[in-house]
């Protein structure tokens, strides 16, 4: 969720609690930025698999591997 300028608190406030009612977790942006907050991060990371790539330091299977065996067991916990 972003609040604009003008956002009132109140209305911050219910959104936030329907949005936990329904099982959401909100997250507030501080400021108005384009994307949602994981897709950010998806997309920095798939910039970063592609210049790996690009230039040669890995190999696609030993990406996989890295990401299977090392990014994939940190978010498990």
């Amino acid at each position: 969720m972003v609040k604009g300028p003008q956002t009132a608190e109140i209305n911050l406030d219910l959104v936030t609690d329907i949005l936990r009612r329904i099982g959401k977790k909100p997250i507030i942006f501080n400021r108005p930025v384009a994307g949602y907050v994981v897709s950010r991060l998806q997309v920095a990371f798939q910039r970063e698999v592609y210049w790996l790539l690009d230039n040669h330091y890995l190999a696609p299977h030993d990406l996989d591997e890295a990401a299977i065996w090392g990014l994939a067991l940190r978010m498990l916990s």
